[in-house]
């Protein structure tokens, strides 16, 4: 993740819930101090969708229950 006023870091050219890779594991690194989740049941969907094999997060998610009744592996 990178926040939307970095002008230091650079950008992906898509939204990391688009960038899961079939049987991959996705990392997803959210940065220090933000308030909000970086992960959840719409994200958790999504990564089902392409066949992530799960996601590891060192930030904030949420939808705990949601995200256990899809059966992906976080």
């Amino acid at each position: 993740m990178v926040e939307a006023h970095d002008n230091i870091n650079p950008k992906p050219d898509r939204h990391f819930a688009d960038a899961n890779e079939a049987n991959k594991v996705m990392y997803i690194h959210q940065p220090p101090g933000l308030p909000s989740a970086c992960f959840g049941g719409l994200m958790a969907t999504r990564a089902k969708y392409m066949r992530a094999a799960g996601v590891v997060i060192n930030g904030r998610f949420r939808d705990v229950q949601e995200i256990q009744s899809i059966g992906l592996p976080v």
